[in-house]
């Protein structure tokens, strides 16, 4: 099992999370900074008594608590429902016609029932029936949270009721606290830069998740959302040997997109080690691929999504960067090159 004893770790990689105890399958949560896991523990000690100069006769250690902490970098609808323990509500775009007002002063918001309003028409008058337009020009302007009042608009007085009529796109409403911390499942798929992009995957069976700590509404850098969880007992992982906390894999082989050049023959696909790695490399770079089905490859981030058939590859192909591709696929790259034995 165990293979050698040196394994520095760096690890990136996307993490993936679902309700958990739910049939739904898990969802990567975006970008995560941060994430770890730590232990806190109980240490009973039994002094020794039985000569001079003491020490420890016994100990006893339990783990008490395994805490899950993250920290998000995309402030997505999902992240930050959970992360404030919120309930969110999609609202389809609509026409609001006639939301009443009150002056009250000058120089204030109108606060609209929904953001991002487009299309909006003021009027002023005792009902919405016998109300007339107010110009806009020098009376208000608008912002993604309603109408505001311009200071000395000479069309608007205090005690005027003002009538708004507005248009609005689809969006999401987020009410915090209203529901209770979610327990989710997570799945760390990550890849450690140490060791040459090896895989390490990262069970969490079970997890509660808290409050963010704060919520950066205004400020100079990226905001985030820093929370934290504690992972529970998960009485459905069963057996001698099963953690009903959290189970780590370690993998041994390279991942399977490497990054690294590829040469093939028909029927075929190797990956052969490129200058960038290795200090040798006596391949040169593809010159022309004929793909039958740019589906039938992986790795086509680096290919134009038109690119079938026999073409010349593009000036801005990176001639040292090559292709993962299934072996299992027919293709051809054609090139002056030695043959792959």
């Amino acid at each position: 099992m165990i293979k050698k004893v040196y394994k520095p770790s760096m690890t990136v990689g996307q993490v993936y999370a679902k309700a958990y105890g739910t049939a739904a399958l898990p969802a990567p949560v975006g970008n995560v900074l941060e994430l770890g896991l730590e232990h806190t523990e109980d240490v009973q000690r039994q002094d020794d008594m039985t000569q001079l100069g003491g020490g420890t006769h016994a100990e006893v250690r339990r783990v008490t608590e395994v805490k899950v902490k993250l920290k998000l970098a995309d402030l997505n609808v999902v992240n930050l429902a959970r992360a404030t323990l919120a309930t969110a509500a999609g609202i389809e775009a609509g026409d609001v016609t006639d939301e009443a007002f009150t002056v009250t002063a000058l120089g204030v918001l109108l606060p609209l029932l929904h953001i991002s309003p487009t299309a909006v028409v003021v009027k002023k008058g005792a009902t919405s029936a016998a109300a007339t337009p107010v110009a806009m020009e020098g009376n208000y302007q608008v912002t993604e949270a309603g109408v505001v009042l311009l200071d000395g608009a000479p069309g608007i007085t205090v005690t005027d009721k003002l009538w708004v009529s507005y248009s609005h796109g689809a969006y999401a409403a987020i009410e915090a606290l209203t529901t209770k911390a979610p327990e989710l499942q997570f799945l760390f798929a990550g890849l450690n830069e140490a060791d040459s992009g090896k895989p390490v995957v990262v069970d969490i069976w079970r997890a509660s998740q808290g409050v963010t700590k704060a919520l950066s509404l205004i400020n100079k850098g990226f905001g985030a959302l820093e929370i934290e969880g504690t992972v529970l007992q998960d009485p459905t992982k069963v057996g001698a040997g099963i953690s009903k906390y959290y189970r780590t894999r370690l993998s041994s082989s390279p991942p399977r997109h490497t990054g690294r050049p590829l040469h093939t023959r028909r029927r075929a696909a190797r990956c052969i080690p490129g200058t960038h790695h290795h200090p040798i490399d006596p391949w040169p770079p593809i010159t022309r691929l004929n793909l039958p089905s740019a589906s039938r490859m992986t790795g086509l981030a680096r290919l134009p999504p038109t690119l079938t058939g026999w073409k010349t590859l593009p000036a801005a192909w990176p001639p040292r960067q090559g292709l993962q591709v299934q072996a299992w696929r027919s293709w051809t790259a054609q090139r002056v090159m030695p043959p792959v034995s």
